[in-house]
């Protein structure tokens, strides 16, 4: 079972390579990257759980790095960006992953946001678990388009009128903070207002 589906992952990976040449022309070199990345990882999500590298990893000092990343781009849709202050917010987690996925989930935020709109992102602790929740103005989302946003490929409807993208990132997050064993869950709290939050276990 295990090695049909490494070589059904495979199959998948080289596909997915095949797709990415035929449409490279019409994306950015940066998209190119991040694309290739969550391939990788779409990949190994075929047959088995991350292998993890956990170590005590500072959340806010993550969030702020990223944020500087995505400041310019943001300022230049006029879009707001929300980002609260909780010094000393950690978690025994593998950094690069959970980095790749507040950076997808920021990713996708930005790219997402109208002209204008808004995006705020909290960070909170209860008990034995960690919250983060990326919020963000949008177009309205129907009720069985929100539940298909973590399926790989999937794109919203209307995504292609603000945003080039190949629907990975939420599927990619999911893969990555089940793996630490952590859930995703994505709400519409109204017509304009979307948001993502993982939770995530302290220790």
């Amino acid at each position: 079972m295990i090695s049909f589906r490494r070589k059904a992952g495979s199959r998948l990976l080289c596909s997915c390579l095949t797709l990415l040449i035929i449409i490279s022309s019409c994306l950015t070199p940066s998209t190119q990257i991040n694309l290739l990345r969550n391939l990788a990882l779409l990949s190994s999500s075929e047959f088995k759980r991350l292998d993890l590298s956990r170590s005590r990893t500072d959340i806010q000092k993550i969030v702020k790095e990223l944020v500087g990343f995505y400041t310019a781009e943001a300022a230049a849709k006029q879009i707001s960006l929300d980002i609260p202050e909780i010094p000393g917010l950690s978690c025994v987690c593998d950094e690069g992953l959970i980095r790749r996925t507040i950076e997808n989930l920021l990713d996708n935020a930005v790219k997402y946001t109208p002209p204008g709109g808004s995006i705020k992102l909290s960070l909170s602790r209860e008990r034995k678990k960690i919250f983060i929740t990326v919020t963000n103005t949008c177009e309205p989302i129907e009720k069985k388009e929100l539940e298909n946003l973590l399926d790989p490929f999937y794109r919203g409807q209307k995504s292609h009128l603000h945003a080039e993208g190949k629907g990975l990132g939420l599927y990619i997050v999911r893969y990555i903070v089940r793996s630490h064993g952590g859930e995703v869950v994505l709400n519409q709290t109204d017509d304009k207002l979307f948001s993502v939050t993982v939770t995530l276990p302290a220790t």
